[in-house]
Formats: structure tokens, sequence, C-alpha cells
């Protein structure tokens, strides 16, 4: 059996999208909380940017997989980093989380 990185993206995406649906049902039961909702669109973001993680080698979408890999990993992380705060009752630097996502996003797409 030969596992490389193109398995463990799919692998990675399929489980993270059986993570989105167990946190979807989560949020839909018990919607008093905040941050769950976050968390099921993060997850879904880490999800779409493994799938993009496998499109990396195709030579038609090979840059705009690449740019929506990193994209996506960045949103997700975010996403979850707010609902953490959120369900902790703890502020959000918004500010320094949309800075720190401008910089980013501008390296990734130099």
């Amino acid at each position: 059996m030969h596992i490389d990185v193109h398995t463990l993206a799919i692998v990675l995406s399929l489980l993270n999208l059986m993570q989105v649906g167990a946190l979807f049902i989560q949020y839909r039961v018990d919607q008093t909380h905040a941050g769950p909702g976050l968390w099921t669109l993060g997850s879904a973001a880490l999800a779409i940017g493994f799938a993009c993680n496998y499109l990396r080698d195709a030579p038609a979408v090979a840059r705009a997989a690449i740019i929506g890999n990193n994209l996506l990993f960045l949103a997700g992380a975010s996403l979850l980093y707010i609902g953490v705060l959120r369900f902790l009752g703890r502020p959000e630097p918004l500010r320094m989380l949309l800075a720190l996502f401008a910089i980013v996003s501008a390296g990734i797409f130099y």
C-alpha cells in the first residue's frame, strides 16, 4: 500500500466533512452556546482546503488550487479561533485578525 500526500489530502477532506456533519448537528441541537456555528464553518473551510490540496498537481488549476488551499486553511483556522473565543465568552480581536488575514493573503497572492 502506497500512502502519498494526495491520499492523505483526500482522507483528511473526508474526515473533516464528517466532522462538519457532527458539528452541524451539535449546532442545531444546542443553539444556546456561541461558537459551534463558527466551528462548523471553520471545519468546512478546512475540508475544502484539503480538497484543493489534492488539486495542486493538476496543471490546469494548479495556481488557483494553491491559492485556494492556503486561503481556506487560513480562513478555517481563523474561524475556529473566533469560535473558541466566543464559546469561552471572550472578545475576539477582529481588527487584528482582519489585518493579519489581509497581510497573509497579500503574501499568498504575491
